[in-house]
């Protein structure tokens, strides 16, 4: 976007949205635009999805969210910008205390879960990806035979791409803090706890621990997000009670140190046991998916990955995702799911770029394309193309399932953790002395080929 056309999509987003009063707190990630708005009437929908440059806009439980790829952090500057709001804060007003909230029903709890681990995770993805290319590269270079793993920079190269992933409940708990209005400090404070060398250590060698005379679950948490989500959730209201009843000339030294200390046995006791309880329920699931049902479990999840991520469902197996390579080293479905999606998003997007003669659909096809199989962010295409078009989005769900089943069936597996799920984690699928690889490119070049004849065949544009 030109500097002109962002200024003129910035007034008619923020116009659309309600104007700045209407909104309690306005973020963004790698492609989209996330409002949280105190008047859900006040959004003109159907009016924003018609802005030039907006790809795709939709709810993901209290927030809205409005896709536009990669202007994407131009736009967010912009509209801070033309509508005099704080970069990543909330706006200066306290208007929170208008907004009405919805009531609580056991059905939303899945969304809430979703929402909350999404919005805290959000923050960091750039540090992820840049992580995980980094493990790309790494293998890359090693696959190639430029570096052995003895070698020193290879072994460098490994603990800077471990580092991200290993120390992620430091930054979960960051973002977890300010999604539930704690302090921040606070919240990497509990992060550094689960994640401290020592305790980690004392875990390893069987020391029986205990705090008060309350016995301590042993358990590693690097790698894990729900322990420390729980932690952190529990200890916001925690701190602004102690904010409350600390006589202010001692609130500074009264509210930290009462805050933590009663966080010590809750989150090591109860609540760091209890996250990783629920991440292992989940884990539980998905590989109980692929255990029983086999290459139909890996496909099925590749078929029905577009609705995850249409959903913003997809974040709820990050937490998987992240414990099956540090305990195992290796990850044989959500993966695979994860990365022929992206190939078949892109795939689908490229067909219509070829088929259509409208020049607009072309030049947003190619580019959207080109973002989800390079740059492994299926968004862009998923939002902006198939799922307006409606058949490229049936397509690729065939071409997962096609892609992913065969996958599936010479049983493939993602050997490390890779930061941009496109065509630039194929290295990532290397494992010395198999066949691994190949039958991964075979999978994809399935995949990808079925999506794109499919495709090709149905699409017809809307004035033919």
């Amino acid at each position: 976007m030109t500097k002109k056309s962002l200024n003129e999509t910035a007034a008619k987003v923020l116009e659309l949205v309600g104007g700045k009063e209407n909104i309690s707190h306005f973020t963004h990630c790698i492609t989209r635009l996330r409002f949280n708005v105190i008047d859900k009437s006040e959004v003109d929908e159907e009016g924003l999805k018609k802005v030039a440059g907006i790809l795709g806009a939709l709810w993901s439980g209290e927030q809205y969210q409005i896709i536009v790829g990669q202007d994407v952090d131009d736009l967010y500057k912009e509209i801070c910008e033309v509508g005099g709001i704080k970069v990543e804060k909330v706006i200066d007003e306290n208007l929170d205390g208008n907004q009405t909230k919805d009531k609580f029903s056991f059905k939303k709890i899945p969304s809430i879960i979703v929402e909350v681990v999404s919005t805290s995770i959000m923050p960091f993805i750039p540090v992820l990806i840049g992580a995980g290319m980094i493990s790309v590269l790494r293998t890359l270079l090693n696959l190639i035979g430029v570096l052995s793993e003895e070698s020193m920079t290879y072994q460098i190269l490994s603990i800077v791409s471990d580092v991200a992933f290993y120390f992620i409940p430091v930054f979960v708990g960051k973002g977890a803090a300010k999604k539930f209005g704690a302090n921040e400090g606070l919240g990497i404070f509990m992060g550094l706890l689960l994640v401290s060398p020592s305790l980690a250590a004392m875990v390893d060698e069987g020391t029986k621990m205990s705090i008060f005379g309350l016995p301590i679950y042993a358990a590693s948490y690097s790698y894990l997000v729900f322990p420390v989500i729980l932690c952190v959730a529990a200890m916001a209201p925690i701190e602004k009670f102690f904010a409350r009843i600390s006589p202010k000339m001692l609130r500074s030294t009264l509210e930290p140190t009462c805050t933590i200390l009663v966080m010590i046995p809750l989150a090591l006791c109860l609540l760091a046991p209890l996250g990783t309880i629920i991440g292992n329920y989940i884990g539980t699931a998905l590989v109980w998916l692929y255990e029983t049902a086999g290459f139909i479990g890996v496909a099925v999840l590749g078929m029905l990955y577009p609705l995850l991520v249409v959903t913003g469902m997809h974040w709820g197996t990050m937490p998987y995702w992240l414990e099956t390579f540090a305990t195992k080293g290796f990850d044989p479905l959500v993966s695979i799911a994860e990365c022929m999606h992206n190939i078949t998003q892109g795939a689908a997007a490229f067909a219509v770029a070829l088929k259509t003669k409208d020049d607009n659909l072309k030049s947003t096809a190619l580019s959207c394309g080109t973002t989800a199989i390079i740059g492994g962010i299926s968004e862009p295409s998923l939002f902006g193309v198939n799922l307006k078009l409606k058949k490229p989005l049936i397509a690729s769900a065939i071409g997962n399932a096609v892609g992913c089943g065969i996958a599936g069936i010479a049983k493939v597996t993602c050997n490390a953790i890779y930061g941009s799920g496109g065509i630039l984690a194929i290295p990532c699928f290397a494992k010395p002395g198999t066949n691994n690889l190949l039958f991964w490119v075979i999978a994809i070049v399935a995949g990808a080929a079925i999506t794109f004849v499919i495709t090709y065949l149905t699409h017809v544009d809307e004035e033919d």
